[in-house]
């Protein structure tokens, strides 16, 4: 089903971006995650839209595979970390907890990381077709491309309600990669701010 294809992108772009970000990040994984970003970009879209088109295809499963070599020995952060928990708890399959908390996770960490963000926001932007601020971060860019999939951007789109914010905060706070996102996150606040920035 193109949807759950195209979540399953998002899914990639999440690794690509998250080990750009990442606090632990090294030059083999960033030439493969910004590859594979600039091949997501322009393939996904084609993809979603044709099942028949097998080349753009083959090109969206390089990508898949560019964004997770080497993540072990990468950190990733808190689209991740709060993801298995909107999964665990909430039922949200795993593609689409990257099209809700991706782009709010960057602009909570865009202080934390303005350089791999400026490198991300330009490569949506190209294949957008657009300019950008590199100050402005890629939270915004990233959300454009996840709606124009067509895939949900908040979590009202999916049926999470901000009842289930504080257990999804606690959950979170115990989740070994949310230790290892860019900025550091002292208290479930900090998780329940970005839980109701995606909101």
């Amino acid at each position: 089903p193109r949807d759950l294809w195209a979540s399953t992108g998002m899914r990639s772009v999440d690794h690509a971006v998250e080990a750009l970000c990442s606090t632990t990040a090294q030059p083999v994984t960033d030439a493969l995650c910004a590859d594979a970003l600039r091949r997501l970009t322009r393939y996904l879209p084609v993809s979603a839209r044709d099942e028949t088109d097998l080349y753009a295809a083959t090109q969206c499963q390089v990508a898949a595979w560019q964004s997770i070599f080497g993540l072990t020995n990468v950190n990733l952060g808190l689209s991740h970390g709060i993801g298995h928990q909107l999964g665990a708890r909430c039922g949200v399959p795993h593609g689409i907890t990257s099209c809700v908390m991706l782009p709010s996770v960057l602009e909570f960490n865009l202080d934390h990381t303005r350089e791999p963000q400026a490198r991300i926001a330009e490569i949506f932007a190209d294949a957008a077709g657009v300019t950008t601020d590199p100050d402005a971060g890629a939270g915004e860019l990233v959300r454009q491309f996840i709606a124009s999939l067509g895939l949900p951007t908040r979590l009202r789109d999916i049926g999470v309600e901000p009842s289930e914010f504080p257990a999804l905060a606690h959950d979170a706070m115990a989740d070994l990669i949310v230790a290892s996102n860019p900025r550091p996150v002292t208290d479930e606040a900090d998780v329940i701010s970005i839980l109701e920035r995606a909101y």
